[in-house]
């Protein structure tokens, strides 16, 4: 599920290279590669050569700069980083998981 003003940015566009070779330093390896069932709030950068993982918060405003590959985590920050462990979400409303949690006795 993605939310408004998201950029994935795969690629530098431009060239950096070392001035000893004129190598270039900054070629895209792997792209980005997003799981399953991963959320990504409003306002969020992903970078070049990124995994995000099955089961993902990606938090409001967070700048993705490396891969993770701990699925059912909340990421966010500038860099990105692991806030938790150990969770997941649902598309629905609070007020409809929290019922369909009364609803089957949990």
């Amino acid at each position: 599920m993605f939310a408004d003003g998201i950029n994935f940015l795969g690629t530098d566009r431009h060239t950096i290279y070392d001035i000893s070779d004129r190598k270039n330093i900054n070629l895209t390896k792997y792209g980005i590669t997003v799981g399953n069932h991963v959320w990504v709030a409003r306002n969020v950068v992903v970078l070049k050569d990124v995994t995000i993982p099955d089961n993902t918060v990606v938090g409001i405003g967070s700048i993705v700069t490396k891969s993770f590959d701990e699925e059912n985590t909340i990421i966010g920050g500038v860099p990105a980083k692991i806030l938790r462990r150990g969770v997941n979400w649902d598309r629905r409303k609070q007020t409809e998981y929290l019922k369909s949690l009364e609803d089957t006795g949990l």
